[in-house]
């Protein structure tokens, strides 16, 4: 990758996804306008279901799918809590529609336009345009196609809903804000014959848009499996952010983003086998990029970008074999340019080695920080005054040690739960805030923060997420250096990489990562 090309900064608006994957947010407004986007064919619901209750669970009716994000069908409750969401306004039908054709076709995460039935004519124009099939037409309804319904003059924004089976006799779909006969099931059959759908009560269906065999695939996602936990960056200028991993065949390999689309992945298989997941750092001046990893061989190896690539270099190697790894290391660079890189050891304790003015010190062996039972994670502060060091203990629960010129602690925090793996910690560019990021024993994402004081935890999979996509890995996180966004990354079902945002004061995704 270049980090010398002239790249649009990524993070300056809270919604964050370029135009080739999200409608512009200009449409927002536009979108707001339709309030009653889909608007049921009950106007009143017999008894409503909590907001946000979910009705069909995405692995009810998405099969494999499920993996790629939050498929789940939910309750708009008494129809007047609308609120603006990543995929539009939560929990109208056009919602649901802009989720499914986003992680399963790679739509934009809003469509141009004002009512559901206008779908239809918009499917063509997509960035990936979907083919119009009518109803009664050539072409049967199959699983995974947006069913449009018309507007009529008691439903005048008519409803979009997504085929989630056919037989012979009926094509069965998953709705978001609609009631039939004052229920809302989020889930109806309706009548087939031939290539004919019946109305689902008094709404009539237009027909339905499909990416078919005629339309270009969109994107995979990437990677399409990953056996590591992914391990981000991002450059001082805010330009491009770097992820790496290891590949399926135990290579490194990177994806990057920069001027408002995914790029890669690259594959580093000259580089040798990865027994670890990496682990990335960027120089302070943005010119350099350093990647460390276990080897096959229990050694510490580095990587670097400075204009082209160099190493790999066997850092145990040169250090006589002392300081033998357990784990994958963690690597983070100073105000001065200095990196610091630490791992488990042989003795399960926390090792640590240092590049400053030239060459390397260490490793040594911080005996009196005790024993872990996962990969340490460090993190700096921005005027390098702190080091702060956290791993999931041989008891299961996050602990840290912090250096300011000498080492304290190490702390445990006994109310945050169990972890299943390593966190993740970062810093906030004002130094005024920790972040730590982990997966728990229940694979959700959960957070802590420090602002003086510890808050949390917050289980961000129940919270924020609804469940979706349970972790498989490790997080890592980063904070943006204009601090609008934290990101956090982890491996999900299917290998899948996901993503996350915390930015305009809510969490957005997660989605999967997806390059081409």
């Amino acid at each position: 990758m270049f980090f010398a090309r002239a790249l649009s900064h990524r993070h300056k608006v809270a919604a964050r996804r370029a135009v080739s994957r999200r409608a512009a947010r200009a449409l927002i407004a536009v979108v707001a306008l339709g309030a009653a986007l889909g608007t049921t064919a009950v106007a009143v619901h017999a008894a409503a279901i909590p907001f946000g209750t979910v009705l069909i669970s995405g692995a009810q009716w998405a099969g494999t799918d499920a993996g790629l994000g939050d498929l789940n069908v939910y309750s708009n409750g008494t129809q007047s809590q609308d609120q603006m969401g990543t995929f539009g306004l939560k929990y109208e039908c056009t919602e649901l529609a802009q989720r499914w054709a986003y992680y399963k076709f790679g739509e934009p995460a809003q469509w141009p336009i004002s009512k559901a039935a206008d779908m239809w004519t918009a499917g063509p124009t997509m960035p990936v345009p979907l083919s119009q099939n009518p109803n009664g037409g050539a072409t049967p309804p199959q699983h995974g196609d947006l069913l449009v319904f018309a507007a009529t003059a008691t439903n005048p924004t008519g409803h979009v809903a997504v085929v989630s089976s056919v037989t012979a006799s009926g094509v069965t779909a998953v709705h978001q804000n609609f009631t039939l006969n004052g229920t809302l099931a989020g889930q109806w059959t309706q009548a087939l014959s031939g290539t004919t759908v019946a109305a689902l009560g008094n709404d009539p269906v237009i027909g339905w848009l499909r990416a078919g065999p005629a339309v270009a695939a969109p994107a995979s996602p990437l990677p399409v499996h990953a056996s590591s936990a992914p391990s981000t960056a991002v450059t001082p200028d805010g330009s491009t952010q770097t992820v790496f991993w290891k590949g399926t065949a135990n290579q490194l390999t990177e994806a990057w983003y920069a001027g408002g689309a995914w790029h890669g992945p690259a594959d580093f298989g000259p580089f040798g086998t990865l027994v670890s997941a990496p682990s990335v750092a960027i120089s302070k001046d943005g010119l350099t990029q350093t990647v460390f990893w276990q080897g096959a061989n229990g050694h510490l190896y580095e990587a670097w970008y400075s204009g082209s690539w160099h190493g790999p270099a066997d850092l145990t190697a040169t250090w006589g074999g002392l300081g033998g790894m357990t784990s994958a290391p963690s690597a983070v660079t100073t105000k001065d340019g200095s990196q610091l890189v630490f791992w488990r050891g042989p003795d399960n304790r926390v090792w640590e080695a240092w590049y400053t003015a030239g060459s390397w010190h260490g490793p040594i062996d911080l005996v009196s920080l005790g024993t872990m039972a996962s990969a340490p994670n460090v993190a700096v502060t921005p005027d390098g005054t702190t080091q702060t060091v956290f791993w999931k203990a041989t008891n299961g629960l996050l602990t840290e040690a912090w250096f300011t010129g000498q080492w304290n602690g190490p702390r445990q925090f006994g109310n945050f739960g169990a972890l299943a793996g390593a966190p993740s910690v970062t810093v906030t560019p004002d130094g005024l805030a920790q972040l730590v990021f982990w997966q728990g024993d229940d694979k959700h994402l959960h957070e802590a923060w420090f602002t003086g004081a510890w808050n949390g935890p917050s289980d961000l999979t129940a919270a924020a997420f609804g469940g979706a996509s349970p972790l498989l890995s490790s997080p890592t996180a980063t904070v943006t250096t204009d601090a609008s966004t934290q990101i956090v990354f982890w491996t999900g079902g299917g290998g899948l990489m996901f993503e996350a945002w915390w930015a305009g004061g809510r969490w957005n995704g997660p989605v999967a990562v997806r390059a081409g």
